[in-house]
């Protein structure tokens, strides 16, 4: 029997409840904006989670197809992630 801590998708959720608020933290913190020639940590953390989500996106679709459904989960959540970004970013450009 599997436990928790052995599931595909509950090691990428629990991914997202530590690097959300770490990508939110830096991006609401006046401390931490970019200038107009100089980015600082607001936008270094947002490119860097969508790097590694990407990365992790890659990793995860290769191992479903190598070792089966039980990472189907986590490939799916980290699509969806990639979406909601991409349509938010989508959103935020024409306002």
């Amino acid at each position: 029997m599997n436990t928790l801590w052995e599931k595909p998708a509950f090691k990428t959720v629990l991914y997202y409840l530590i690097i959300c608020p770490i990508v939110i933290y830096f991006n609401t913190n006046k401390n931490y904006r970019s200038g107009p020639c100089t980015p600082n940590l607001d936008v270094l953390s947002f490119f860097l989670a969508i790097l590694s989500t990407m990365v992790l996106l890659v990793i995860n679709g290769v191992l479903t197809i190598r070792r089966g459904k039980v990472y189907l989960p986590s490939l799916l959540i980290h699509v969806l992630v990639l979406v909601v970004v991409i349509i938010s970013g989508v959103i935020e450009s024409h306002h």
